[in-house]
Order: structure tokens, then sequence, then C-alpha cells
């Protein structure tokens, strides 16, 4: 048996051998990179997880903002001027045993400046305003025909306000950029009147009288605003009532 077994042994091929230990060494280090692979696999950080984008819903009709909201509309401060024409409507010609009366001439132009500010709450608009006024161009006269058996020249009076100075609160409803509204308040003047007859007389009477106005005022851009006002109830002029006035308002806002 040893025989054989050494027999057997020297029978083995050096050559043989050595191809075989090479391929176990070659098996061996192929394991090994697999294990390194492994292990390093292992080792890394895990990837950060994917974003996940979703849209925004849109939004409710009731979230909906606008750049210019109605409550933010008329809240303002403001300064401006107005032109405009006042007039005589209410006046009866009078009669008596010695004249008569009649009014050739029965309306005036004007000018004014006005300062207010007005506060919005919802759609109610509320309001104060102080204003200055001076006539402008001809104004109101009336003429007094002597009637027989006087013999006197005609009497001709001309009655003229001069600075008038009005103080006004206000109560408006706003439409977006468009605003309607009523106006209540008082004014005092100075009204002037001149008779033509033998010579020529000149009186002065202080005079203060309530008014009522409306009017709708529109903002074309964000710092000025146009209107369109009437007013009801001035002082009366000799036996005149200059009644009714008509003016044109400019306004530049401050908020």
């Amino acid at each position: 048996m040893a025989v054989t077994l050494a027999g057997g042994i020297a029978a083995q091929d050096p050559a043989s051998l050595v191809a075989r230990i090479e391929a176990l060494e070659a098996r061996n280090r192929d394991l090994e990179a697999r294990l390194e692979r492994l292990v390093t696999e292992q080792e890394r950080p895990a990837p950060p997880p994917t974003a996940i984008v979703t849209a925004s819903p849109p939004p409710t009709p009731g979230s909906m903002s606008t750049s210019t909201s109605s409550r933010d509309t008329w809240d303002v401060s403001y300064v401006g001027g107005q032109i405009g024409r006042s007039e005589v409507l209410n006046h009866e010609p009078y009669v008596s045993d010695f004249y008569a009366y009649r009014a050739p001439e029965t309306s005036a132009g004007f000018v004014s400046v006005q300062f207010g500010r007005r506060w919005q709450s919802g759609s109610w608009v509320f309001g104060g305003e102080v204003s200055v006024s001076a006539p402008i161009g001809p104004s109101p006269s009336e003429l007094y025909d002597v009637q027989p058996p006087f013999s006197s020249p005609d009497a001709l009076y001309h009655h003229r306000r001069t600075v008038a100075v009005a103080a006004s609160g206000e109560l408006g409803w706003a439409l977006g950029d468009t605003l309607l509204y009523s106006r209540i308040g008082i004014e005092a003047a100075q009204l002037r009147s001149i008779g033509e007859q033998v010579g020529t007389i000149t009186t002065r009477t202080n005079v203060a009288a309530p008014f009522f106005g409306l009017g709708v005022a529109h903002q074309f851009n964000p710092d000025w605003s146009l209107e369109v006002e009437g007013r009801y109830g001035y002082a009366r002029q000799g036996l005149m009532e200059n009644n009714f006035a008509l003016g044109l308002r400019v306004n530049y806002l401050v908020p």
C-alpha cells in the first residue's frame, strides 16, 4: 500500500500542481472582490427620497383678491377744485303800487376749492368737507320798474356773493370706482347788493343758509377723481332765491 501511495504522489506532474494552485488563488481573489463589493454597497448612504411635487389647488372665489378692493377705493383724503354755475329757479315777479320787479339776469358763475375726507365701510361711504367759493362773471340782478305816477328812473340792483365758506357731511354708496353720494351742510357768505337809481347804493349782508346736494364721482386712476355735483338751498338774494348750483369737481386723492 505504501509503495502504491508513494508511487501515486511521485507520479503527480509538477506542472499540473502549479496550475491547480494558480486556479485556486484566482478563485480566491474573485471571492474576495465580491465580498468587498457587498461590504461597500452596505456602507454607502441611501439616496434621498424622490420629491413629490403636487400642484396647488386653484383659489376658491371667496379667497380671490383684487388689486384694489372696494373697501380701499374711497377710503381717502382729498383736495381739489370746482367750477360751476348757480341759477335762480324759484323767483316770482313782485308788483306793488310803486314798482314792479323782474329779473333780467338770473345766473352767475363760481369757482371753489374743497378739502375733505372719506371713510368706507363695505359699500357705505361717509365723509366731511370744507369748501371756499368765490363768484366769477356776471352776478344775478333784478330790475324794479317804477310805476306811475312816480317818474323816478327804474332801479337796477345787482346781487353778488363775496367769498363763501361751506361745511358739509356726506353719505354715499360705492360701486367700485364709482361713488353716488348725498351732501348736507351750511354755507356762510356775504351778500353785496348794488342799487343804481339816482345814485349808487351798496349794502352788505352776512347770511348763513343750509343746502342739500347730490353727486356722482368716478376714480379714473388711483390718484384722481372727477365729480359732478348739484346743490340746492342757497341764501336769498334780494327778491331772488339763488337756490341751485351745478359744479364740475376734480379731486386729488391721498390714501
